[in-house]
């Protein structure tokens, strides 16, 4: 593991080396960290990659939490300013849920050999009344004086969260980059679960529709549908076509 300064926050990243000739990004979900991405992408990988970057963005893992909230604009700075301060070029990126959304965002503004997303966020979803009412409760608790009602109304993503992350995944959830990833040109690979409930396959579909080269392969599985299936046969044949 390593760290670099940036920014006046320290984030911790991790090098592996493989046998190919790219240089890839990978970007872990919300409430996640590089060695998850390590542990299951690592193999699929490493017989396109000669370097394999797993990076903890601000406020998870082993990186320092930012000293105000963060938006989606924020962690796309701070990951071009990290990839900057490495001095690599970086080839593939490959992000999962809220590290997809960071990549897409990448891929909207700059052409990569490879995008692959699992199970991106990126595009709104719209909310579920049950969520609704949640959000119109608190707001209405914080109003009479009850500002420790958070915990209880929050969801799993956002309950457990200092304040400052919690005012961040405020910030990020809704966010909707319909705009800008109609705009990658990179070739694309969407892998999604078919039981997702935190990024439904509705996404996938309308996310495959908005990127003109793109390709999308669904599985068994949940959210973490990679802990599940292998998807190096699939990651490979995707590369030997691009």
């Amino acid at each position: 593991m390593a760290r670099i300064n940036i920014k006046n926050l320290g984030l911790s990243y991790l090098i592996r080396q493989g046998n190919g000739e790219k240089v890839a990004l990978i970007m872990h979900g919300w409430g996640a960290n590089k060695e998850l991405m390590e542990q299951f992408f690592t193999k699929s990988l490493s017989k396109h990659c000669k370097q394999m970057i797993f990076l903890d963005f601000a406020g998870f893992g082993g990186s320092d939490e930012p000293s105000y909230a963060f938006n989606s604009i924020d962690y796309l700075n701070l990951t071009n300013e990290f990839i900057k301060a490495l001095d690599i070029k970086v080839d593939i990126l490959l992000g999962h849920s809220y590290g997809g959304k960071i990549a897409c965002l990448m891929a909207s503004k700059n052409d990569y050999d490879a995008l692959i997303l699992c199970a991106s966020a990126g595009l709104k979803l719209p909310k579920s009344p049950k969520v609704k009412l949640k959000i119109f409760l608190a707001k209405c608790l914080n109003k009479l004086g009850f500002k420790n009602i958070r915990k209880f109304l929050a969801s799993k993503d956002g309950a457990t969260l200092s304040p400052i992350m919690y005012e961040t995944f405020k910030n990020v959830v809704d966010e909707d980059y319909q705009n800008e990833i109609s705009k990658i040109n990179t070739k694309t690979l969407l892998l999604w679960g078919e039981s997702d409930t935190a990024t439904p396959l509705s996404i996938a579909n309308k996310m495959q529709g908005l990127i003109k080269n793109s390709k999308l392969i669904t599985f068994n599985g949940n959210h973490f549908f990679f802990m599940q299936n292998d998807l190096t046969p699939f990651i490979d044949e995707f590369f030997q076509k691009a």
